[in-house]
């Protein structure tokens, strides 16, 4: 379940659901609590969101 994971369908390469598939057709999406779309979390450029790299550099205090 997640996108650390290159075996599971949210961070491998080649699933639709990755954030890692640069062809993915339905990567993660971040919602805020009142339903609102935050961000898209992929390394495709045509989806205009957040690369999963920079996502957990933000978290983790490294950006």
């Amino acid at each position: 379940m997640s996108i650390q994971n290159s075996y599971g369908d949210y961070g491998s390469s080649y699933s639709d659901f990755s954030a890692y598939n640069p062809r993915a057709q339905y990567p993660p999406q971040l919602y805020l609590s009142n339903g609102e779309l935050l961000a898209v979390v992929s390394v495709n450029p045509n989806w205009k969101g957040i690369h999963p790299g920079v996502l957990f550099g933000v978290i983790c205090g490294q950006r």
